[in-house]
């Protein structure tokens, strides 16, 4: 039985999705297909369309890291279709960047992922001067000065409050990428909701690492000490980049959410007068809601425009 034939044959998702490639191949082979772990179309797709207006290319949502790789490793072996134009791009996630395709068709995001790119002050500072209309110059009544040293105060609290459950998943990881036998840990069960409350005034930290393991079903036990140390892995001043992205999107929405009441309130903390703030940010549509302000890191420039 052939490749193709198999694959027909085939329900999983990646299957499906090798199918939807051939057809487009098919139908345009001058076109470059782009190859998504998710959504991360809707923070991609506006970068390809500024910075390669004239390109024609086609977008495939994997539904999934794992269905990514095994359709880069169908398409990069195959004897036809190892000639399409296509672009995979991926997170890295927890895993190490070395395991992934270090091919020149494969970018992958110098961060946990897409959502991290949304949660910087440079993203804020964007937020602030087109939604919440203030701005650092002229900045006369200081309420772009004070948004902004709430959101750094705010940011470090959450990053604190969020970073053991950091560490114990990254713990996890490692341990996957050592034992190909450990049941891979679900991360879907772990809602940054029931971890962790933002307000106006502080950030709090709901759980311990027993919730964690309650939550998510698993058993392996993670000492403090080994906590510790992973904690010192991190470099401090780019925790907003290595952590969870779910999570660090979770806090963006959280604090506009809070800013946003700030200021429609008579008797805001951080604007010198009562704004009329419509931004709204859903969990569900975050990456498209923001996408505009997030940031886009020079290494996504040259890869977009080495697209040909």
């Amino acid at each position: 039985m052939s490749l193709i034939e198999s694959l027909r044959s085939a329900r999983e998702s990646y299957a499906v999705k090798f199918r939807d490639f051939v057809r487009i191949f098919t139908g345009s082979p001058s076109a470059v297909v782009c190859f998504f772990e998710g959504e991360d179309v809707k923070y991609y797709g506006a970068r390809i369309e500024m910075l390669k207006p004239q390109l024609r290319w086609e977008a495939i949502n994997c539904e999934g890291k794992g269905s990514a790789l095994k359709l880069w490793e169908l398409i990069s072996s195959h004897e036809l279709y190892s000639q399409a134009k296509t672009a995979f791009f991926l997170d890295p996630d927890f895993d190490k960047r070395e395991t992934l395709p270090q091919t020149s068709n494969v970018y992958v995001t110098p961060c946990y992922s897409v959502e991290n790119l949304y949660v910087t002050e440079a993203a804020a500072k964007r937020i602030l001067r087109a939604e919440f209309g203030v701005t650092e110059v002229p900045d006369e009544d200081g309420s772009f000065a004070k948004c902004i040293t709430l959101f750094r105060r705010l940011l470090s609290e959450f990053l604190d409050a969020i970073e053991p459950a950091n560490c114990w998943i990254l713990f996890h990881r490692m341990a996957e990428s050592e034992d190909k036998n450990l049941r891979r840990l679900n991360l879907g069960s772990l809602n940054a909701n029931n971890l962790v409350t933002v307000t106006i005034g502080a950030v709090r930290r709901n759980y311990t690492i027993f919730d964690l393991q309650t939550t998510t079903g698993n058993t392996k036990t993670v000492s403090e000490d080994s906590l510790s140390e992973l904690a010192r892995s991190f470099d401090r001043n780019e925790r907003h980049l290595r952590f969870r992205g779910k999570f660090q999107a979770y806090f963006m929405r959280m604090f506009l959410s809070c800013l946003k009441r700030d200021a429609n309130d008579e008797n805001s903390q951080n604007f010198a007068r009562r704004r009329n703030v419509p931004l709204n940010v859903s969990d569900r549509n975050f990456l498209s809601d923001l996408a505009q302000y997030a940031d886009t890191p020079d290494c996504l420039r040259d890869f977009i425009l080495g697209l040909n």
